[in-house]
């Protein structure tokens, strides 16, 4: 889980937040796809990214990725 301590994310929003081109920020800041991309690249990898209701205080996000039990390749940059 990764837990801010903003605001948290509008009620308008909540049902939309990992849609493309969605976001919170004014026009013309950021193009609203980093939720959607990050849920896209969790699901393509048999993962999750969720958004918990939050106490009124702050966002939490939840970040699952499957467990792997072949070994292991080191990806070279």
């Amino acid at each position: 889980e990764v837990k801010d301590e903003g605001s948290g994310i509008e009620p308008a929003l909540r049902d939309s937040i990992f849609e493309p081109f969605v976001s919170s920020k004014p026009a013309g800041v950021g193009t609203g796809l980093g939720l959607f991309m990050s849920r896209k690249l969790m699901r393509e990898t048999r993962g999750y990214l969720a958004l918990r209701e939050g106490d009124g205080s702050g966002t939490v996000f939840i970040i699952s990725l499957p467990r792997v039990e072949d070994s292991v390749t080191h990806l070279q940059p």
